[in-house]
């Protein structure tokens, strides 16, 4: 039985970079204040990693949760939504994914994998989120939902008015590591064949021991 190697997912930021590199943006938030306010320098910087912290945490996790679903026979995964949440996040909420899809998400994003098996229906997650826990819809979204609109079309029509907002959610497929390029584990699920071909893959990156 495959498992969850903890130390793959560990001093690497999910954009690529090395942990330390990533936290040292505190100084430069820090130093971009003005010299002679300290106070406001520390609230840059402790805003900078608190925000760096929570990202980095909710990503290590939804990895190892999609390895960990990727593991074990029969599984997929519902979509958790943590409201408030965006207008994107919110259209996803309850919705089953196979193991092999990619996990979208933005900066700042806290949603999460639910496991479920993929030959039970998902209860108690496909639930629609009230609008009024969505944070960024506009005044037109707003009352044509109050006029009884469908929030996916909603958004949807949203997506095509604004520039670059259709590519706001990510799934990330490489990191830089020690000069070399890994695979994530979105990477490598949305690349292979079959599960067993998944697991192998994700065996040889460390992911699964």
């Amino acid at each position: 039985m495959a498992r969850v190697s903890p130390a793959a997912f560990a001093g690497v930021a999910s954009d690529g970079r090395r942990l330390d590199s990533l936290a040292y943006g505190a100084v430069v938030k820090a130093r971009a204040v003005d010299a002679t306010d300290l106070a406001g320098r520390l609230r840059a910087g402790s805003a900078f990693l608190q925000r760096a912290t929570q990202l980095q945490v909710a990503d290590a996790g939804r990895a190892a949760s999609q390895v960990a679903i990727a593991a074990t026979p029969g599984a997929g995964y519902v979509r958790h939504v943590n409201p408030p949440c965006c207008q994107d996040c919110a259209v996803l909420a309850g919705k089953f994914f196979r193991h092999s899809a990619g996990f979208a998400r933005h900066p700042g994003c806290d949603c999460v994998h639910r496991p479920t098996a993929e030959t039970e229906p998902p209860r108690g997650y496909a639930v629609q989120i009230d609008p009024a826990q969505i944070k960024d819809l506009t005044a037109g979204q707003r009352a044509a939902l109050g006029d009884g609109a469908d929030l996916g079309r909603v958004v949807n029509a949203y997506r095509g008015e604004v520039p670059g907002r259709r590519d706001r959610m990510s799934a990330t497929h490489e990191l830089a590591t020690r000069g070399r390029v890994r695979l994530t584990p979105d990477g490598i699920l949305a690349g292979s064949s079959s599960r067993e071909e998944s697991i192998a893959l994700l065996r040889e990156h460390g992911y699964l021991i």
